[in-house]
C-alpha cells in the first residue's frame, strides 16, 4: 500500500522542527547568514519539502528531485526559497488563496524550469544514482577560458576606443 502525502504537515516539516524566523537579516532562507542551529533546522525542513513535493507535485521524470539535490548548491537555494514562498503562500501572517494560486501558476512551474537549467545535460544521470564526480563547470579549464577572452575584451575595447578616436578627430578636421 502507498501513502500518499498531501501536506507539507503530513511530511512532518510543519510543526515539528522549522527553522527560526526573525524580524530581519538574516532572513531564514539566506544560507550565508544562517546560525548552526538554523542550517540544521532547515535541513531537516528540506528533507522532508522534498519528499512532500516529489509526493504531491512530480508527475513527470522531469520533475523528480534527483537524490543528490543536496550535492548541488543551486538546487538547495532554491528549494529554499520555494518552501518559505510556500509558506508565506499558505501558512503566513496572511495566507490567501491568491497567494496560492501565483505559487501553483509561477512560482513552483518556475522552479521546475530552472531545476532543469541547473541539472543541464545531466540530470538523467543524477536521477538514475549516477551522480558526476565532479561537477561540469569544474571540467571546464576556466582560467584558460577566462584569460583568452579577457584578451580579447581588451582587444575589442581597444579597437573601439581606436575607432572612437579617429570619428572624432575626422569630425574635428571636417569642423574646422
Amino acid at each position: 500500500m502507498t501513502t500518499t502525502i498531501t501536506s507539507i504537515s503530513a511530511a512532518g516539516a510543519v510543526g515539528r522542527v522549522r527553522p527560526p524566523v526573525g524580524t530581519g537579516p538574516p532572513w531564514p532562507w539566506d544560507w550565508g547568514g544562517m546560525s548552526p542551529e538554523a542550517a540544521e533546522a532547515m535541513w531537516d525542513t528540506l528533507e522532508k519539502f522534498v519528499a512532500f513535493l516529489e509526493a504531491r507535485y512530480a508527475w513527470s521524470a522531469e520533475q523528480l528531485l534527483p537524490a543528490c539535490w543536496a550535492e548541488h548548491g543551486a538546487l538547495v537555494e532554491e528549494l529554499t526559497t520555494l518552501y518559505w514562498s510556500r509558506v508565506n503562500a499558505f501558512e503566513g501572517p496572511k495566507p490567501m488563496v491568491e497567494a496560492a494560486q501565483t505559487w501553483h501558476h509561477q512560482t513552483l512551474p518556475g522552479f521546475y524550469q530552472r531545476l532543469r537549467g541547473w541539472l543541464g545535460d545531466r540530470g538523467g544521470e543524477c536521477r538514475a544514482g549516477q551522480h558526476p564526480a565532479v561537477s561540469p563547470a569544474a571540467e571546464i579549464d576556466q582560467a584558460v577560458t577566462v584569460a583568452r577572452y579577457a584578451e580579447r575584451r581588451q582587444g575589442l575595447a581597444a579597437a573601439d576606443l581606436q575607432g572612437r578616436e579617429a570619428r572624432a578627430d575626422a569630425h574635428r578636421n571636417g569642423a574646422e
